[in-house]
């Protein structure tokens, strides 16, 4: 028996050793009350074996986002056909990691199916097609999404409506908005202070919703670039939202300079050889200490453990029990309802509970 026991000591050592040196942006973001750091992901970079490795990390991305995959043109190309596959394989992905989708987006000005914006529809059977899309891509995912991204870019870069009618349709029907979503394609070097940022949050805050930078990136030349102003912007966004309670996390639009939306820039923290910047430690200090060495390594850290079933449990759907950071509750929600010990289901809205 003794070398059993010497044995399972050593593995027990070695599994503690490896919880402590779990580090990460999302590790640092959650050590900071935040429920998460995450990224915007597309099927183009899952085909990429060694920049899928760095997004399935869960230490550094709690959340994802869909690219493309989500919008309208892609989920419904044809009127009343609908099309999940790729973002199906996103949230399959988040699903086996452990990591929330902030589901995007249900209503854009943007990416439209031509058959919409060139099909002449009158506003009452133009709001039978959103009302439609809406119940078939919300329905589709019921259950997997911490929040949706509804109305996306209802304002102009100026501050002027651009879906004023939207806007004012939500409001007659007393619908409630639970959360305010700031995106933040900005520049080097042209970020500005924290307390600017810190003031604009805490404004929506006051009014009791949550709030988040949903698409983060911060452009430089790739021709020449300035990586450390870009960290110095980077931490500057992460310092102000830590000092907002109800910022409740960071999407990056992307992760790495070798899949980015903006032509001849280098805006993430990875760059197109897949290698950390001085971003990526500023943004670890940003949040402050976490509990293992800053290294984020992205090979060797594991995701949470997928929901077991467990007759010992004591309750929950099945007898089963789900991990940390995994879906416990919510509107339509089937799963697990269980948190395994030490874990509690915390209520974050309507639609989502979190085992924390």
């Amino acid at each position: 028996m003794a070398p059993l026991k010497a044995i399972l000591l050593a593995t027990l050592q070695l599994a503690s050793a490896s919880v402590v040196a779990a580090d990460g942006l999302n590790a640092r973001a959650q050590a900071a009350g935040k429920k998460y750091f995450g990224t915007e992901i597309s099927t183009q970079v899952m085909g990429d074996a060694n920049a899928n490795n760095i997004a399935k990390n869960s230490q550094d991305f709690g959340q994802y986002t869909c690219e493309n995959e989500m919008k309208f043109d892609a989920t419904e190309p044809s009127r009343g056909s609908f099309n999940y596959a790729n973002a199906d394989k996103i949230v399959a992905q988040a699903q086996a990691n452990g990591q929330l989708m902030r589901c995007h987006a249900l209503v854009w000005h943007s990416q439209v199916p031509s058959w919409v914006s060139n099909g002449k529809f009158d506003n009452a059977t133009l709001i039978s097609i959103m009302k439609n899309h809406i119940a078939n891509v919300v329905g589709h995912y019921k259950g997997k999404c911490y929040a949706w991204d509804v109305v996306n870019e209802a304002l102009n870069e100026d501050g002027t409506y651009r879906a004023l009618n939207l806007i004012k349709m939500v409001k007659s029907y007393g619908a409630p908005i639970h959360g305010f979503g700031m995106q933040g394609h900005m520049t080097a070097g042209q970020v500005g202070s924290a307390s600017q940022y810190v003031s604009n949050m805490q404004a929506f805050a006051n009014l009791g919703v949550e709030v988040a930078f949903t698409e983060l990136d911060i452009a430089t030349p790739s021709s020449s670039p300035n990586f450390a102003q870009q960290a110095t912007d980077y931490a500057t966004i992460v310092s102000a939202c830590k000092q907002v309670s109800a910022c409740v996390g960071i999407t990056t639009w992307g992760f790495t300079d070798k899949y980015t939306w903006i032509s001849n820039s280098a805006p993430l923290i990875w760059d197109t050889s897949l290698q950390k910047k001085a971003a990526y430690n500023a943004i670890l200090n940003a949040w402050g200490s976490g509990t293992g060495t800053g290294t984020g390594a992205t090979t060797t850290s594991k995701a949470p453990p997928a929901a077991t079933t467990t007759a010992a449990s004591g309750g929950g759907q099945g007898g089963c029990t789900a991990p940390q950071w995994a879906q416990c509750g919510g509107n339509g929600y089937s799963g697990c309802k269980t948190c395994a010990a030490p874990y509690t289901c915390k209520y974050s809205n309507d639609w989502y509970s979190q085992c924390l």
